[in-house]
């Protein structure tokens, strides 16, 4: 940030802040000289008028179009859903109403302010100028000796290595056969024994330590921002916090609601968390304060023994999910009816009974894993039959049957690689059988182990297959259509399911050939569960040459990559060479991306087939045949074949 930057930034941040108290003496004052000039039911019109219209700025602005579902149910597959709100996002939201969904998870950069009101700063700043909230670099700047009521605590393991080193803590403790009850109860005393102890009153024992604490810690750190795993002392709200960053890590379904048995404070907060084994799809509150990980019921009974069962400010409010944000005269009633910030009747018949629906994922990887759970110590390593940069894979036994080992060269928790892990795991389970289609065997979970078991296939890749000498003798033409007629009966099958798996690696080095020479697609590392129209290709990694121009010109993709990227494969198939041999990475970029290159089908391919690939490799996605088509036509080809119709020329 340049110095004129940075000193246009503190003005307008001082000059928030200055608002702020002004605003606060004003709005004493100036009650107290034109009370007397305006009768009470004036008066309780014009902040009933006020307090509605900021309302709904807010809710319409907590919405943030980034995700204008977040009242929804989350979806049953956890990959499905993009992770969730960006940092910022999230952290406004929360400033906000003081509440995290399940599918919410903690990003990295998260922060949560205090001292500072977001109805005052939503009213003296320009939020287009601004922000919707004081931005983190802002933050950054205040000096903690300036303004002592201003407090930032930060989510960041960047950051932060204590926090750090106890989610690592978290997940060299944590076992797949603990129960989720055992979960809650292991992560809150964590918790509570992080944060200060146990005590019977929030208000009376933490209010003054943690003006202490943070006080002391401002004043070694020379900041305001404090990061989460460095406080020795944390209120409902911090706890709950934390409680849910750990949580996310095991899969535990945990959201965040405002209020607070213990405390009364304006930013009170809770966790919940729900149980499968549920039939009734109860929550529980944990409590972090007195008896840590005790689980209590959000619903009580009310106003005497006569009274229904009602439901408190914890749970979930009963309203239809909510589709699009379009009506925020109802977003305003959802807010105030979870927060309970003000005691507002709306006349809205979008509210009925009926239950918001929460996460119930049945990808759970660190739940219910007894299914896909392989011990390492029934596996026997032999040879080694692959590396790359994800690591070894090993052919193996186990009970006395060839696996395949996939060993990631990374085995901490917090590596990119380990997300890959997860994610590969997650689209394995998914699978179920399919003869096209490598069978996911299990998985060993724990590092220094953290591996992928599959079937063992003994001739090895379809790329180093056709790379042998008298391949074209030993795979006649029909041997190898069927072969791409394998690769495309898989993939059909991967984008049949719902939702569709996209691929995004499909190349012949991610297809396997069985002693049957029977093709089977592999490697879903870098596979996604397709939940929106297309993929962002941000983060999309493969290999150049068998990549859709799309994917190399980093523009939205979607399944129709892994149609350009089998064309490719059936180019090999007949022709047997390699893709672009002759040029360098950089090279296949510019002229496949951005000069519309395409390979030289020899002239010698039957037409159709060379037809078929040309569809394959159409520059407009949206042009290019589903495998459905492109399986029914190789079917075809192969019912009518004779050894001339895709005879080509070896080339040597």
């Amino acid at each position: 940030m340049n110095s004129s930057t940075s000193s246009e930034s503190d003005y307008r941040f001082s000059h928030t802040v200055a608002v702020k108290n002004s605003f606060q003496l004003d709005s004493r004052s100036k009650g107290k000289e034109t009370a007397s000039y305006r009768s009470w039911a004036q008066q309780t019109e014009e902040s009933y008028q006020l307090q509605l219209a900021l309302a709904l700025r807010l809710s319409a602005e907590a919405t943030c179009a980034d995700d204008p579902n977040f009242l929804g149910p989350a979806p049953n597959d956890p990959w499905a859903r993009p992770g969730s709100a960006s940092a910022e996002v999230l952290s406004h939201r929360f400033w906000l109403n003081g509440c995290m969904s399940y599918y919410d998870k903690v990003p990295d950069g998260f922060y949560l302010i205090h001292g500072m009101d977001p109805y005052l700063w939503t009213i003296s700043t320009d939020l287009q100028e601004s922000g919707r909230i004081p931005s983190f670099d802002l933050l950054k700047t205040v000096d903690p000796c300036d303004d002592s009521q201003i407090e930032v605590v930060l989510v960041d393991k960047s950051w932060d290595p204590d926090l750090k080193e106890l989610q690592n803590r978290v997940l060299s403790l944590y076992s797949y056969r603990m129960t989720r009850e055992d979960v809650v109860n292991h992560l809150a005393e964590l918790v509570c024994n992080r944060m200060g102890g146990v005590a019977s009153s929030v208000e009376d024992c933490f209010g003054n330590h943690w003006k202490e604490c943070t006080g002391l810690l401002k004043d070694h750190l020379g900041s305001v921002v404090l990061p989460i795993g460095r406080l020795s002392v944390g209120c409902c709200v911090h706890r709950a916090l934390l409680f849910k960053v750990l949580a996310d890590m095991v899969n535990l379904p945990c959201r965040i609601a405002k209020g607070c048995k213990y405390c009364r404070r304006d930013f009170a907060s809770s966790c919940l968390v729900r149980f499968d084994n549920d039939s009734d799809d109860r929550e529980y509150i944990v409590d972090l304060i007195e008896r840590p990980g005790s689980l209590s019921l959000p619903d009580s009974l009310q106003n005497g023994s006569s009274s229904v069962l009602v439901s408190s400010p914890l749970c979930h409010p009963r309203f239809r999910t909510v589709e699009h944000a379009e009506s925020f005269r109802m977003l305003a009633s959802l807010y105030f009816s979870d927060c309970q910030s003000l005691n507002i009747t709306f006349d809205d018949a979008s509210l009925e009974s009926n239950h918001l629906a929460t996460s119930n994922s049945s990808d759970d990887f660190f739940h219910n894993k007894e299914d896909l759970e392989i011990p390492w110590n029934e596996i026997v390593l032999e040879e080694e039959i692959g590396s790359g940069s994800f690591g070894t894979v090993h052919l193996a036994k186990w009970r006395g049957s060839d696996i395949a080992v996939k060993i990631l060269k990374e085995q901490d928790f917090h590596t990119d690689s380990f997300k890959e892990f997860q994610k590969e795991v997650s689209i394995m389970k998914r699978l179920g059988y399919h003869p096209n289609v490598v069978l996911f065997m299990g998985a060993v979970t724990q590092p220094p182990n953290l591996s992928i078991v599959t079937e063992y296939l003994s001739r090895g890749s379809l790329y180093n297959l056709l790379q042998m000498r008298d391949t074209g003798v030993i795979l006649d033409d029909k041997r190898r259509l069927n072969m791409a007629c394998d690769v495309a009966k898989g993939m059909n099958y991967l984008h049949q399911l719902k939702p569709p798996i996209v691929h995004r690696d499909l190349k012949s080095p991610n297809l396997l050939v069985d002693s049957k020479y029977t093709v089977k697609v592999c490697d879903f590392g870098l596979s996604r569960s397709k939940a929106n129209t297309f993929l962002s290709t941000k983060t999309a990694a493969g290999t150049l040459e068998w990549m859709a121009p799309e994917i190399l010109r980093d523009e939205p993709s979607d399944e129709k990559s892994d149609v350009y990227s089998f064309g490719v494969i059936l180019w090999e198939l007949v022709t047997l060479q390699q893709p672009w041999r002759n040029l360098d990475p950089r090279q296949v970029v510019v002229a496949v991306g951005f000069k519309g290159k395409r390979l030289e089908i020899p002239s010698k391919v039957n037409p159709q087939v060379a037809s078929l690939i040309e569809a394959c490799w159409t520059n407009e996605p949206w042009k290019r045949p589903s495998f459905s088509f492109i399986m029914k036509s190789l079917q075809q080809l192969i019912s009518n074949f004779t050894h001339q119709d895709i005879h080509v020329r070896q080339i040597t």
